[in-house]
């Protein structure tokens, strides 16, 4: 239980400062060994993917969380020098890059 409340908090946390969060911080979490600081990062793209599907990208039906994660790390990596920004734009423009929304 008390793991539950610590991956709360640091959700909860993570969210609010996104905005001075790196992308550098935010690989170093989901490369981290520690479950609690990993679960956090999953947490932040889940619900970043869940707020702005439909707006900002369209996700496929059905696509799992690790999908997400390895886009946005696969992104990251591979784009060092844009690791300095903030990482509530990488992530978006990570699932923006890879799941567009195409008119029918």
């Amino acid at each position: 239980m008390k793991k539950i409340i610590h991956l709360a908090l640091l959700v909860v946390s993570f969210s609010a400062n996104s905005a001075t969060v790196s992308g550098n911080d935010f690989l170093n979490l989901l490369n981290s060994k520690d479950r609690t600081e990993f679960l956090g990062a999953m947490s932040y793209i889940e619900m970043l993917a869940k707020a702005l599907d439909k707006s900002s990208f369209c996700l496929p039906e059905n696509i799992r969380l690790t999908e997400l994660r390895d886009v946005v790390k696969e992104d990251l990596t591979n784009n060092p020098k844009d690791r300095n920004q903030p990482v509530n734009n990488l992530v978006a423009n990570s699932l923006k890059k890879a799941f567009p929304c195409t008119s029918k």
